[in-house]
């Protein structure tokens, strides 16, 4: 499995697994720590945030996607109340309206990846081992 996450999220899961392995150190060790599980809860944590970093999605954010269904909003207003063609601010604020639809779609942050699609299918069904 270890090789599967390194070929499927590169120098991300390669980070993902130090931070596993470190956390299986800390955890087989004999040597009493004073905040041992703070050291592998944080091992754990870095290394969920490793996967989650390599899922970053190029693009707009949502408060740009916003601000732009506003702005066509607020330009059909203007169009509409000038008594000018609508037609080219309609069909804007209709791409704008679209866009943010897109941006929420949860498909779009999906990886197509057999690991995660082979994970995800097992999961569903209560099994998290």
């Amino acid at each position: 499995m270890a090789q599967q996450i390194e070929l499927e999220f590169g120098e991300y899961g390669r980070r993902a697994l130090d931070f596993l392995e470190s956390a299986k150190t800390l955890l087989e060790t004999d040597i009493k720590l004073e905040k041992k599980a703070e050291q592998v809860a944080y091992c754990i944590r870095e290394s969920l945030h490793s996967l989650i970093d390599s899922q970053v999605i190029e693009g707009p954010k949502w408060d740009q996607h916003s601000r732009r269904v506003v702005k066509a909003h607020q330009a059909l207003k203007a169009a509409q109340a000038n008594g000018t063609d609508t037609d080219a601010a309609e069909l804007e604020l209709s791409s704008e309206i679209d866009a943010m639809a897109e941006f929420h779609n949860p498909l779009r942050y999906r990886r197509s990846s057999s690991f995660s699609s082979r994970h995800a299918e097992h999961n569903v069904h209560g099994n998290y081992s």
